[in-house]
């Protein structure tokens, strides 16, 4: 095909007036075209056989061979440009591949993690490999080998043409070095630094590939004072296919000059001659026109804040060019033989101040030994390790391997952790490091110094190796190890399963009652008396209770004046002056007593009260006449008879409200605020007494258990006994055993033969020995929800959660308000409460019962403000407990949805795992919208969790 087309360019390129003068050229045009038809034929097979199959090298005939070719990209390739092929394996064979890359100078090639492909019902695997063509010709791309254990087959050669790139000027690519000469063990800092007299956003796809980078017997680290990526000053800039931190900065005419850091640290001595860099990249040739403006950064972080790693738009007119730095060269000189057999290793004298923290520690606690290092080369400074010191490890326990942490000021921090080994060390010892100066070429040591501690003798020691002497009495502090879980239960439903499946005594009903009902009570015990001495005090004031007392009470008829009596009735009652005391001016008090009385439903009819008015003149008139006469006495009868005629009144007149010194307004409010109390206290009562806790149900949807043969329980704890010894000898066997009991057990669920709760919990810790927590946190907090507050219970869970993938908190409300429901169900919270509600009833009864004894106002105010606190910090408590997760992710591994389906985008960047706990509110189809305990809220598929 290519042969036509190169034919037919060449017929439009003659001229046709010619042609028709010249029949030979006729005759050469159409054998030339023959020639290419008879050629297209013969390479047709050729070109539809790049497809190597394992059927040539082994023999073997059929429609599912292993078939092995490269496939190329659809872009020009350039110099210097990186391109993405293909290894397309299809019908691998089943076992673990291993891929070859060919060395070859022409080609950098980079292999990325295979994907999995299915193409014309054939699967298979595609090899990412990124191909970087370093000349400018036609290169041959060598064969790539994918090797199985039983066979292996190779790609085809394959020719390419690479399109050559532009020398610019324009880009300038400098490559220094701050050493020349250095010994074997020195770095040096390689500076590069590329000023670009192109706008910025006129590159695209910039590759700079610095050789020396990429050197097998070099060592790259990055500097101490690397640019910052988060500065507005920095920018990435793309170097040997990966992201590189610089500096940017404006120079004359507009330029840009782009800087950053190596080190690099020689592995061998010898002469190092380091290839130039190179840069290629893309100029859009329309941004160009445009005037060149002074670049100014962007505010996005250095990462992403440039186009350098766009790819090539097709639809844009672009050129590419390219530049260059000069070669370097090194000169790594080797150390001398004379070096001592303590030599370091570090060349240059270090600066290094020794600390500790704390200085004052127990025999077997442990201590941070500090080192702070300043060198030249800090970033390749290698410290021998303190655990080969014999001074150390005499006196210390060194566990575990030093910490480095280099800072921002150019110094390295070690951190060593020391174990003291006997109560008798007072420093942690001096050490001496031998090292190289490179000025005198002599081997010279630094002294570390000692740093003085104090270790006391610690009680917790173990005597499994000593002798002791008779009489000696051992004692060790039992401390709980808080590793680990504890185990299986295997209880009956008769057994005390040992669990705690009461609440708290705290939150029992009958005892808020009785916290709540004792106070009113004792109150009300102790106001009897006060009261009924109170009610009599009142009654003393009533005019008709004075009246009758003074006519019955006294000793002699004689002594009885019943019209003195009477009118003092009058005076009180009616305020009727005694002066003015007769028949007439009775009868007129009394008539406007009952007219401006506001009980007017309350009074009879006016003969009725007309006719106990007329009885009341009728006697006084009569005793008056009686009176006269001395010798006729006042007779019992007379005096029944006026109690009779006075209890008649009082039943048609207005009630009688007893004459007192107006109250002050201090004493107002005090009187008013006890009312405040008892409603408070009221609401104190109702809403304490008929809050509870919502104890949750264990969910109706448990779960089906896996199909598994019911066997004995007896046997089942043999099994798991075997399943342990299998833990040891194999873990990987003794998972799979524990998931089998795990499964086994599920399937007694129900079965009153067993106590349901330690069934749960041990379903909950096999599940954790077969290393599936997110099952395990499911049972054991179904086992959780039926025996609050136990601790082997929450252990076990405890650990469960420190298992799982995703590490989010436990508890769905924000941390405050969790601490604010753990304050206000302490019980030293809660005996506040109680005492201030008793101290509210203590006001009341003081009130109540001597009403002459005025409560004092602040006490009143401090006793309402400290009961209001109480109220809500208990309404507080019994709404707003910390929820409880309803639901357990028991899938391996699950992506959250913004929306219920799959066409929704992630909700977050990472998916969910098992284990994680979760609320759900509200389900749709087979989507739910769930809650996590960070807060956070998603979609997730009905599948990928439990309820629990």
């Amino acid at each position: 095909m290519q042969h036509f087309n190169q034919l037919h360019l060449l017929l439009s390129r003659i001229n046709v007036n010619r042609l028709c003068f010249s029949l030979p050229c006729v005759y050469i045009v159409l054998f030339a075209l023959m020639l290419c038809t008879i050629g297209n034929v013969i390479a047709s097979p050729l070109a539809a056989n790049t497809k190597v199959n394992a059927k040539e090298s082994t023999g073997i005939d059929n429609e599912t061979d292993w078939q092995l070719y490269l496939q190329a990209p659809k872009q020009k390739l350039w110099q210097g440009q990186s391109s993405q092929w293909l290894l397309i394996s299809l019908n691998p064979p089943s076992s673990k591949p291993q891929l070859k890359l060919p060395q070859s100078s022409d080609f950098e090639m980079v292999q990325s993690s295979p994907i999995a492909i299915n193409q014309d019902n054939q699967t298979g695997w595609a090899y990412p490999i990124n191909i970087t063509a370093n000349k400018a010709e036609t290169l041959t791309i060598p064969a790539i080998t994918l090797s199985y254990p039983n066979q292996s087959l190779s790609t085809p050669i394959k020719k390419v043409n690479v399109n050559a790139a532009k020398l610019t000027n324009k880009i300038k690519l400098e490559v220094t070095s701050n050493k020349q000469d250095i010994y074997l063990g020195q770095s040096i800092r390689l500076t590069t630094s590329v000023t670009l007299d192109y706008p910025v956003a006129a590159l695209v796809a910039v590759n700079l590939r610095l050789p020396a980078l990429v050197d097998e017997d070099l060592v790259v680290t990055q500097p101490w004072d690397k640019a910052d990526d988060k500065d507005n000053k920095s920018i990435g800039l793309p170097v040997n296919g990966q992201r590189q931190i610089a500096k940017w900065q404006s120079l004359e005419g507009n330029k840009v000059k782009i800087q950053f850091t190596t080190i690099i640290k020689p592995k061998v001595a010898g002469t190092y001659s380091l290839a130039p860099a190179t840069l290629y990249a893309n100029v859009i040739d329309h941004l160009l026109l445009k005037p060149k403006k002074k670049f100014k950064g962007t505010q996005y972080v250095a990462y992403y804040n440039n186009n350098f790693f766009e790819e090539i738009d097709s639809n844009k007119n672009s050129h590419r060019v390219f530049t260059s730095s000069e070669p370097l060269s090194l000169n790594v000189k080797a150390l001398p033989n004379n070096a001592p057999s303590n030599f370091s290793g570090i060349i240059g004298r270090p600066i290094i101040e020794a600390s500790a923290a704390p200085t004052s520690v127990m025999q077997g606690e442990p201590l941070n030994y500090l080192l702070n290092i300043i060198h030249p080369d800090i970033e390749t400074f290698d410290l021998p390790p303190l655990s080969k010191i014999p001074s150390f490890t005499q006196s210390f326990n060194l566990p575990g391997d030093a910490s480095t942490l280099l800072t921002k000021t150019g110094t390295l921090t070690v951190n060593q952790s020391l174990f003291p080994r006997r109560p008798d060390i007072q420093v942690i010892p001096e050490f001496t490091l031998t090292y190289f100066e490179p000025k005198t070429g002599i081997f010279r040591d630094v002294v570390i110094n000692n740093v003085p501690i104090q270790v006391t003798e610690n009680s917790r020691f173990t005597f499994s190796d000593i002798e002791t002497n008779d009489g000696v009495s051992l004692k060790n502090k039992i401390i709980v190890d808080e590793q680990g879980i504890w185990a299986l239960r295997w209880q009956k439903s008769s057994e005390n399963n040992g669990f705690n499946n009461s609440k708290p005594l705290l939150e029992q009903t009958w005892f808020i009652l009785v916290l709540l009902l004792l106070p009113p009570v004792v109150a009300l015990i102790m106001m009897l008396r006060p009261m009924r001495n109170r009610l009599n005090q009142r009654r003393a004031l009533q005019p008709a209770y004075q009246l009758k007392k003074g006519l019955t009470q006294a000793k002699t008829i004689k002594s009885c004046d019943a019209l003195l009596l009477l009118s003092r009735y009058c005076e009180q009652r009616f305020a009727l002056p005694p002066s003015q005391f007769d028949a007439n001016n009775v009868k007129r008090s009394i008539t406007l007593c009952l007219d401006s009385g506001s009980r007017s439903a309350n009074i009879q009819s006016n003969s009725e009260s007309k006719s106990i008015i007329e009885s009341l003149t009728a006697w006084i008139e009569d005793y008056q006449q009686r009176y006269g006469e001395v010798s006729t006495p006042a007779t019992q009868q007379q005096n029944t008879q006026l109690l009779d005629i006075i209890e008649l009144l009082e039943g048609i007149l207005p009630p009688y409200i007893a004459q007192s010194v107006a109250p002050t307004a201090e004493s107002q409010q005090i009187r008013k605020t006890p009312s405040i109390s008892n409603s408070l206290i009221v609401l104190l009562v109702f809403s304490l007494t008929f809050l509870g806790h919502d104890n949750q149900a264990i969910a109706d949807d448990m779960g089906s258990a896996d199909s598994v043969k019911k066997i004995n329980i007896e046997e089942l704890h043999q099994d798991h006994q075997r399943a342990l010894q299998l833990d040891i000898d194999s873990p990987h066997k003794g998972n799979l055993a524990h998931a089998k009991i795990a499964q086994q057990l599920s399937t007694f669920i129900g079965d009153e033969s067993l106590n349901q709760t330690s069934l749960m919990y041990d379903i909950g810790t096999s599940w954790f020995q077969a290393s599936r927590y997110g099952q395990s946190i499911l049972w054991l907090r179904r086992a959780e929800n039926q025996a609050l507050n136990d601790e082997i219970i929450s252990h076990n869970l405890n650990q469960a959660r420190l298992k799982r993938l995703d590490q989010l908190p436990n508890d769905f409300a924000p941390p405050w308000l969790s601490k604010l429901h753990s304050m206000t169900n302490h019980p030293l919270w809660l005996a506040c409460c109680w005492f201030t509600y008793c101290f509210a009833w203590l006001l009341i009864w003081r009130r109540l019962s001597n009403e002459n004894n005025i409560v004092n106002a602040k006490h009143i105010q401090l006793a309402v403000l400290l009961l209001s606190i109480a109220i809500l910090s208990q309404v507080a408590r019994f709404n707003f407990k910390p929820e409880q997760s309803t639901a357990v992710v028991t899938s391996q591994e699950i992506t959250s949805r913004k929306g219920p389906g799959l066409i929704f985008a992630p909700a977050f960047t990472t998916p969910l795992h098992a284990g994680t706990e979760l609320r759900i509110l509200k389900t749709d189809g087979l989507w739910s919208e769930v809650k996590l305990t960070n807060g956070a809220i998603c979609w997730l598929p009905n599948r990928a969790y439990t309820k629990i």
